[in-house]
């Protein structure tokens, strides 16, 4: 009996511990859904909300089994009519998943360019496509992701 509880203690352990394999993959900021979503929903001022618009749909973030990788290229946004570089990032981070419902997943990693230890939901709104919240600020601003198909 001891060694039937210990291993079910175990396996729902290494359940939550190893990777959802809804997220395992490649994912591409979704600029269009993004932008929709914001403008309809989130009160920005003019500037800003070109600037987001602009950034979003060019971060990829790719899940393996225990490592989620961001990958973000340097670009040049225009703001009020004038031009700026945005200099991106390339990170890797360990996470762990904490909790799953049907439609969510719940990691724990380190946010990159802060390096700040957070937790964050990956929304689902399909097999193929998610939002996050943007920002871990109380912001309502979410930031969706497509799955990119592997040829």
């Amino acid at each position: 009996m001891r060694r039937l509880l210990a291993f079910a203690t175990f396996l729902s352990w290494a359940s939550v511990a190893s990777a959802d394999p809804t997220l395992i993959g490649q994912w591409i900021s979704d600029r269009a859904a993004s932008a929709a979503f914001n403008e309809e929903h989130v009160r920005f001022q003019a500037k800003t909300a070109a600037f987001l618009k602009d950034a979003m749909g060019r971060l990829v973030v790719t899940f393996n089994s225990d490592k989620v990788s961001y990958d973000l290229p340097n670009f040049t946004t225009t703001i009020e009519g004038k031009k700026f570089p945005i200099t991106g990032y390339s990170e890797s981070h360990a996470y762990t998943v904490v909790a799953t419902t049907p439609k969510s997943v719940a990691i724990r990693t380190i946010e990159p360019v802060s390096h700040e230890p957070v937790v964050v939901v990956y929304n689902f709104v399909s097999p193929d496509s998610f939002w996050i919240y943007a920002g871990t600020s109380g912001s309502h601003v979410r930031e969706y992701f497509k799955r990119v198909e592997v040829k």
